[in-house]
């Protein structure tokens, strides 16, 4: 029969019982950072804390401290190759307490290696804050291959759970939002909020956000791609600038009708034939701007037609330490 602890947090001595199957007790096992782990009063260590439990089949609830995540990692394996980012959003999520206990477990083979959970352990030392986690014991190290396969559910699935019904472009347009406000435009991957966090931040802060699904359909015409974060920034620009000024320009933008001239000067006709020229040279196989640049030539294109600027050019001297991301004027 399993058993499942609830904390690791006490000191009392817990009473041996006869049994031929080493029992997890929370009583009997206290860890802390500056002691050795302790089990029924004597000093021991994870390593045979871990011996005797790696052939049980059991399950129980660690709070993982630093060093103890250390001593953890030191039975690692192989895993797949360390991702970065992924270290720094777990990180992120336990330094702000924000970290839960979900039933995910830390896996330990009957062999005594570490199967699962690198970037868990990694993310606790980078925090400095003791995490509680559900840990396993004795599953078959030949079922490694097999483990952490299922596809984590992205922005899109979390809005389309919670009743969003274009949850997809939604979900993209708002992460384009939330970059423009808090990353300069830039796309840092490890700054990003969680799928849930950024669902609150449209429903919250930019709810009409969804009017704005309409966008998307004309950028499936343009044909240029980029077609969540054109619809963002219509959204963006009509709420710093104004909706009829960003209606209309992103309807000549798009559609390429109703622009009073045909000078290769006029702000709207320049960025056509900016993401025109992107669009070919990708089709041949070259390589594309980056997003953020496009983004950055919207922005310097709106910005000239709401003042009445010609623009005989729409460069972004991205690598620059002198200019910024543009800002949307009002």
């Amino acid at each position: 029969m399993k058993r499942r602890s609830k904390s690791i947090h006490s000191t009392k001595a817990a009473t041996p019982q006869p049994q031929e199957t080493i029992r997890y007790s929370p009583e009997a096992f206290v860890y802390d950072d500056d002691k050795p782990i302790k089990e029924n009063g004597e000093d021991t260590n994870f390593s045979s804390y871990l011996n005797r439990l790696k052939t049980t089949d059991q399950t129980v609830t660690l709070d993982i401290s630093s060093s103890m995540a250390k001593e953890m990692l030191s039975y690692i394996t192989k895993q797949r190759p360390l991702i970065n980012t992924t270290v720094q959003r777990y990180s992120r999520e336990m330094k702000e307490e924000r970290w839960v206990l979900t039933g995910e477990c830390l896996i330990f083979g009957r062999n005594g290696a570490l199967l699962n959970g690198q970037h868990r352990l990694r993310a606790v030392i980078r925090s400095g804050k003791t995490v509680t986690m559900d840990v396993r014991f004795g599953i078959n190290p030949e079922y490694f291959p097999k483990i952490d396969r299922l596809h984590p559910r992205s922005a899109s699935d979390i809005f389309g759970m919670l009743g969003e019904k274009n949850c997809a472009p939604l979900s993209a347009m708002t992460r384009v939002v939330w970059q423009y406000e808090n990353t300069k435009g830039m796309r840092i991957a490890w700054k990003e909020p969680e799928p849930e966090q950024l669902w609150e931040y449209m429903n919250e802060r930019h709810p009409d956000l969804r009017k704005y699904i309409e966008t998307h359909k004309l950028t499936l015409k343009a044909g240029w791609g980029l077609r969540a974060g054109i619809s963002a920034y219509h959204y963006l620009c009509a709420t710093t600038s104004g909706k009829e000024e960003a209606d209309l320009f992103f309807y000549m933008f798009l559609t390429g009708r109703d622009i009073p001239t045909w000078s290769p000067k006029h702000p709207v006709n320049k960025l056509r034939d900016e993401f025109e020229r992107n669009h070919k040279n990708k089709q041949k196989g070259g390589q594309g701007l980056k997003e953020e640049y496009r983004y950055a030539m919207i922005v310097k294109s709106f910005n000239a037609w709401v003042a009445g600027r010609e623009r005989t050019t729409l460069a972004w001297r991205s690598q620059s330490t002198t200019e910024k991301f543009p800002r949307i004027k009002p």
